[in-house]
């Protein structure tokens, strides 16, 4: 999903790029921003796409959900040009180990193992599924 905050490339542009390669027709960007209507309200005008999607199935890949908003307004826009089908997977912040602003925090959570039921922001319990 195309950045509304104009970020050029998107962190999760270049991951994904990175991970599946630019080139493979697995990997496409499809949108961009349309009419900005907002954060948090539906609106499929708040995307537009050129691409002629008639009976594709469309994995819609976001950083951030929120509301949901933006990622509903963006699979609306996929299905008004034709995708047969849109599913959306939303993935957490990439770090750049690298960068100075998150390279303490990065090391901090390397000594971590990872577990589903502790924040990866303040490291406390949020009890079970």
């Amino acid at each position: 999903m195309p950045s509304t905050r104009g970020l050029a490339p998107h962190p999760l542009s270049a991951m994904l790029g990175r991970t599946i390669g630019q080139t493979s027709q697995r990997y496409r960007n499809l949108l961009r921003v349309g009419a900005d209507r907002g954060n948090r309200v539906f609106d499929p005008s708040r995307f537009d796409t050129d691409a002629d999607l008639t009976g594709l199935r469309v994995l819609l890949v976001d950083d951030t959900w929120t509301t949901g908003a933006n990622a509903q307004s963006a699979a609306a826009r996929l299905r008004l040009a034709g995708a047969e089908r849109v599913a959306v997977i939303v993935l957490g912040r990439w770090f750049d180990a690298d960068h100075p602003a998150a390279s303490s925090y990065v090391a901090q959570v390397r000594e971590s193992l990872f577990d589903w039921f502790t924040c990866c922001l303040d490291r406390s319990p949020h009890g079970e599924f």
